[in-house]
């Protein structure tokens, strides 16, 4: 019976090593080897003479100092910015993002790289690792190509078991590089909030993003293109090829070629392709129809070493933003898909209200929120902000209306059309349309435009870029488009006269009032409200 125990003891002990063994092993291989030796590469300067370069060079001429700027709210329009600057671009292209899909939006902007670098342009595309699972082998095989290098920022060790590297080095992958960058012969720079994926660009059939980039040509244009070298000869930035092994897939780059050029072929992505050459609005910009308006812009961002917790305080975007837009003493305007205040910004809200400031704020709503879970977060401060006179408008979810495109606006309205979607949605999902812009505006003098969000996973985690303009022209424009349409696009949340919450939608027959959260069950409304207890406000 005792040799049976001791038996029975080593058995349990040795499978314990053994699991600590297999842990320990893990957990050793979920550690980024060290970078292959690259050569240090940057944005090409000499780009005066390209097409894109002769086009503005007299307005620029007659700028100095400015850049000239033109948004890009409708998603088609977005879209034709960039399948055409891909088109005119020479000399260079250097994209950066967080998101890249493998669907329509996807390829067709890889087809047009892959033909760019035919043509002889240099193209560099710097991708976040944690939305590319699905486009290893497109990448590796599009890497092949002499004129066209792909990095990875920050990657995943784990390539099919992905979720493996969260739970073994949550540290590092938690951190990611949220940028969003578009430059075209270091002529033309887009920044804003849009990914490539269907969801922005209304391509596809149900579930949309709604958000607004900025297109710029002239001072901050070359700016821009260094914060793009900076991330793309960071360490942390991977050639794919090292990350991913050609082994492990068969596509080559003669392949890769043909199933692009079969796809864009197809009525698919001809129809879709149709719709953005009848966008007028970007010819016009080209050909300058239309007046580009001309202002100073400043370029924030945080430094790549924030991904590793080693930026100083002026390498950080909240930092830079501060300095240059100071303290607002009139009115704050912000517009930002997911908003976590958290402490530290609940209390800068309340003490902006204090000192006399106007603050509004418009967020997503729980069913138009694609990450149910931030909601949490966020409604956990709602009713202590309503006290303190904070503005809050909860985004209303959307849907197309038979499916066919409204006409094209360009102003804030065109963030929604106005067809409410009374479908509930779970935690984690989304309505059909979700709020994904990021925009400030500061007593009407200046406007933030970028990829942060009002919240700590931008401030603390991520590496985030944006513009601020010192345009009163925009910033006058969003307070007023504000004004007149965010009852069109928006509840309205306040305190009734007995200081608890609701809700109010503008209906046509008048204003609805909700006592509870509008498309939210009441076992979904009890688990987020246990949600929004647990600390983790700091990784929303």
């Amino acid at each position: 019976m005792e040799r049976q125990t001791t038996s029975g003891f080593l058995s349990q002990w040795l499978k314990l090593a053994f699991i600590f063994c297999l842990g320990f092993l893990l957990y050793a291989c979920s550690s980024l080897p060290e970078r292959m030796p690259v050569k240090p590469s940057y944005y090409i300067s000499d780009t005066g003479n390209t097409q894109l370069g002769q086009l503005f060079e007299t307005r620029k001429s007659a700028h100095e100092g400015l850049t000239g700027y033109h948004l890009l709210i409708d998603p088609i329009d977005a879209i034709a910015a960039r399948l055409m600057l891909i088109e005119k671009a020479q000399k260079s292209l250097d994209l950066q993002y967080y998101i890249w899909h493998n669907d329509k939006v996807g390829a067709l902007a890889l087809e047009g790289l892959l033909r760019a670098a035919d043509r002889g342009v240099k193209v560099r595309l710097l991708l976040d690792d944690n939305n590319t699972g699905d486009l290893d082998a497109s990448l590796l095989a599009i890497d092949q190509h002499p004129n066209v290098e792909v990095r990875l920022f920050n990657p995943f060790v784990y390539r099919k078991w992905r979720m493996l590297n969260y739970l073994l080095d949550f540290s590092r992958n938690n951190h990611r590089m949220h940028n969003k960058t578009f430059i075209a012969d270091t002529q033309v720079a887009l920044v804003g909030g849009r990914n490539i994926s269907n969801q922005y660009y209304d391509a596809g059939e149900s579930f949309q993003f709604s958000d607004i980039d900025v297109m710029m040509v002239g001072q901050v244009v070359p700016e821009v293109a260094k914060s793009f070298d900076d991330y793309w000869n960071y360490p942390m930035a991977y050639p794919v090829s090292q990350m991913i092994k050609a082994k492990d897939h068969q596509l080559d780059l003669k392949q890769l070629r043909f199933q692009l050029a079969h796809y864009k072929a197809t009525s698919t992505a001809q129809n879709y392709l149709n719709l953005t050459r009848e966008q007028a609005d970007f010819d016009n910009w080209l050909s300058g129809d239309e007046k580009m308006q001309w202002v100073p812009v400043h370029l924030v961002q945080d430094s790549p070493e924030k991904i590793n917790k080693d930026a100083k305080r002026s390498e950080h975007l909240t930092f830079q933003l501060q300095n240059l837009v100071g303290k607002p003493q009139k009115q704050l305007d912000i517009i930002s898909a997911y908003f976590v205040p958290a402490d530290t910004g609940t209390e800068s809200l309340i003490n902006l209200k204090r000192q006399g400031v106007r603050v509004r704020v418009l967020t997503n709503s729980y069913a138009a929120n694609d990450v149910g879970v931030v909601h949490a977060f966020y409604a956990k401060r709602r009713k202590e902000l309503l006290e303190n006179g904070i503005e809050l408008y909860e985004f209303l979810p959307q849907s197309k209306p038979n499916g066919k495109r409204k006409a094209k606006k360009n102003h804030l309205s065109a963030l929604a059309d106005d067809t409410p979607n009374p479908q509930s949605s779970g935690i984690g999902d989304s309505s059909d349309a979700s709020l994904h812009a990021k925009m400030m505006a500061f007593d009407n003098q200046q406007a933030f435009i970028g990829s942060f969000n009002f919240d700590p996973r931008s401030a603390n985690l991520n590496t985030e870029i944006g513009v601020i303009l010192d345009s009163p022209t925009l910033a006058t424009q969003v307070s007023k488009d504000l004004d007149s349409a965010i009852m069109n696009i928006a509840y309205r949340v306040r305190l009734n006269e007995r200081g608890n919450i609701i809700w109010e939608e503008k209906t046509p027959t008048g204003i609805k009032v909700y006592t509870q959260e509008p498309n939210i069950s009441p076992v979904k409304r009890f688990g987020l409200k246990m949600l929004s207890y647990l600390p983790l406000d700091g990784y929303m």
